[in-house]
């Protein structure tokens, strides 16, 4: 059980909130799933409401894959515009809240799906990998 929680928030930890669904994304789902023992209904409920929520954001996840992009050109230029990266950071700032907003709502979703012991085992997993957020690295100043 502690080497599945230790993987889990490696996982957690790698894979940001705002990271476009992908493999290593359906990677931490089933881990958590495997963690929670979601029942059949439950893992559907899930696959389903995950399939919505990368519906819903496509736009936003290829907005932010484009400022990123954007970002990354400006910044191997040979004489960098900040003021143009400032403004692409400002708009990439403003889709990642778009999308933690988005995000926290399918948190939600797949929460009312859960059994009050499996609640408490999410916000556990949960509070690890917030907790590990805000934790600066190492080299990082105070």
């Amino acid at each position: 059980m502690k080497k599945s929680i230790l993987t889990l928030v490696l996982i957690l930890i790698a894979v940001p909130t705002f990271a476009q669904p992908g493999p290593m994304m359906r990677e931490a789902h089933d881990e958590i799933a495997n963690i929670l023992k979601l029942t059949p209904d439950q893992q559907a409920a899930w696959q389903s409401a995950h399939s919505d929520f990368a519906a819903a954001n496509r736009t936003l996840f290829d907005s932010q894959n484009s400022i990123a992009h954007q970002i990354d050109t400006a910044l191997k230029s040979t004489s960098p515009d900040a003021c143009s990266i400032g403004n692409l950071m400002i708009q990439q700032k403003g889709v990642q809240d778009q999308l933690k907003t988005a995000h926290d709502g399918l948190v939600q979703k797949l929460e009312s799906t859960l059994t009050a012991d499996q609640k408490l085992k999410l916000e556990a997993i949960l509070a690890t990998r917030e907790m590990h957020e805000r934790v600066p690295g190492p080299g990082a100043r105070p």
